[in-house]
This record gives C-alpha cells, sequence and structure tokens, in this order.
C-alpha cells in the first residue's frame, strides 16, 4: 500500500478519535457552547437557550457605552431564564448579553440586547453631590462622564466660596473656584448635569493649591473586576478561559491513536510485499 495512502488513513483516524471524544454540549477547548437567543423585556425575566451539557452555569454582563462590561448576576447550570440587576442609567442605556461557564473558562457570547426606556422616558438631566473628602482645601473639582454631556450647572455652592467658573467638553466637567481654596474638607457642591443621553457620572478629582497642576484623585474603592476589556459600545468581549486547555489529553490521545494506525498499516503493507510468490 504506497505511504501516502498509509498516511492518510492515520490523519482520519487521528481527526475521527478528536471529533467522537469531544462532548457534543462542549468545544474543543473545554469551554462551553454559547448560549443563543437571548432575549427579554423590563416586564419579566429574561430568557435564553442552553447548548451546553458541561456549563457549572451563566453569567449575564452589561455594559454602557465607553465603560467596561460589569458581571450583573450569575446562574446555576441548566437556568434557561431569569432577573438581574440594573441601574437605572444602565436601563437608559446599555449593552446586554449572557456566557455559559465552567473550569475551563466563559464560552463566546450570545446576541446583544438593549433595554427599550422605562416609561416616562430617560432622565435629561442628573443631580450629584460632590464633598470634599482629601482632607485640604480645594480650588478645583475634575469629572469624568461617560456618555453624551450638553452642559453642568453649579445648584448648590461651597459656604463662602465665590461662583465657580465651569468649563466641560463632550464627557468631562471642570470646576474652578480661582487661585484660593475656598472648598473646605467635608463641605460639599451640588451640580446638575445635563445630558443629551443618560449617563453614569464619573469619580472626582479634586485639586489642591500646592498641586494644581498635579491632581490628586480621591480614593475610591477597587473597581470590581471584569472578564473583559474595555469594548467599543455593543462590541462584544473574546470568550474567556485558557484555549486549548482542555484539548490537549483529545489531541495526545488522537495521535497515539494515529500512529498505531500507521503502524498496523505499515505492518501490513510489509508481509503483502514479503509474502509475494518470486518469478
Amino acid at each position: 500500500m504506497p505511504r501516502t495512502i498509509i498516511a492518510a488513513l492515520g490523519i482520519a483516524v487521528a481527526v475521527a478519535a478528536i471529533v467522537v471524544l469531544t462532548p457534543p454540549g462542549a468545544t474543543a477547548s473545554g469551554v462551553p457552547n454559547a448560549p443563543t437567543q437571548f432575549h427579554g423585556d423590563v416586564i419579566g425575566p429574561f430568557g435564553w437557550t442552553d447548548n451546553s451539557d458541561n456549563e457549572d452555569g451563566f453569567r449575564v454582563y452589561i455594559q454602557m457605552p465607553d465603560a467596561d462590561p460589569r458581571l450583573s448576576k450569575e446562574f446555576a447550570p441548566n437556568t434557561t431564564s431569569g432577573l438581574f440587576p440594573y441601574t437605572f442609567e444602565e436601563h437608559c442605556f446599555s449593552f446586554i448579553w449572557i456566557v455559559a461557564f465552567n473550569d475551563a473558562g466563559e464560552s463566546a457570547p450570545s446576541n446583544t440586547v438593549t433595554l427599550p426606556p422605562p416609561p416616562g422616558g430617560c432622565p435629561a438631566t442628573l443631580h450629584e453631590t460632590y464633598t470634599n473628602d482629601t482632607g485640604k482645601p480645594a480650588v478645583r473639582l475634575l469629572i469624568e462622564q461617560v456618555g453624551s454631556l450638553r452642559e453642568v450647572r453649579l445648584i448648590t455652592n461651597a459656604p463662602g466660596c465665590e461662583a465657580p467658573q465651569i468649563t466641560h467638553t463632550s464627557f468631562d466637567a471642570d470646576i474652578s473656584w480661582g487661585e484660593h481654596a475656598c472648598v473646605d474638607p467635608g463641605e460639599s457642591v451640588v451640580l446638575e448635569f445635563d445630558v443629551t443621553s443618560p449617563i453614569s457620572v464619573g469619580l472626582p478629582t479634586w485639586v489642591h493649591p500646592s498641586a494644581a497642576d498635579t491632581p490628586t484623585p480621591t480614593p475610591t474603592p477597587a473597581p470590581t473586576a471584569t472578564p473583559a476589556p474595555t469594548a467599543t459600545p455593543g462590541a462584544l468581549p473574546s470568550a474567556g478561559g485558557a484555549p486549548g486547555a482542555g484539548s490537549a489529553p483529545l489531541l495526545w490521545l488522537g495521535l497515539v491513536i494515529a500512529a498505531a494506525g500507521v503502524l498496523f498499516l505499515s505492518a501490513l503493507g510489509g508481509s503483502a510485499r514479503h509474502a509475494r510468490p518470486r518469478r
């Protein structure tokens, strides 16, 4: 038998072994198959189709524009519907999807859904209170925004402070009281944000007279870890886990079977040649 035919048969045996030994509800890397048909609205629970039989559960992720996705809730394995929490701003403008997961990692994401506006529509203005908790008098307040910012207004000023100068871009706000610090530790100001689309107000940075050029951020708790990097709104994160972690044993088994098939077929070919009568 020609060697090319023997090699081809060996490869076919290896591929067949990997296909047969891969569970129907898992990918070759061992992570679950992605759920599909993710759907829901603001009235009832969300639902999805479970396409795997090796998941440890499901995770729902929510992403605001220009922000990292956050984990909203985990569900038990074999679950196909459920409710999960989200904020009012997330309700108004966010992207939501679900993944299956196990020890090998997360599946690819499901389809992405968005929520319709709540009754009465989304807010056009947001009010936020900022308290100087840095322990030093401040002359300036910087605020990073997420969303479409149209205008910022001062509703309540800190005691003894003159009206600040307020500037803003589409995403950031800058409130300055001049060269002399007047916002003492513990004092607060209230701002009103006029937006063209709902936003999540970012973290404040209080600037002190001795560090006007190098702002000192207000200490904040560490953010909740998310499995996906910053993504363009609506873009889905790549599947997590360690690719290939579950495929190595199957691949080795396939190669062993292939090698055995090649040796067996080679032996048959050699026997056939020795058995031919001499002319």
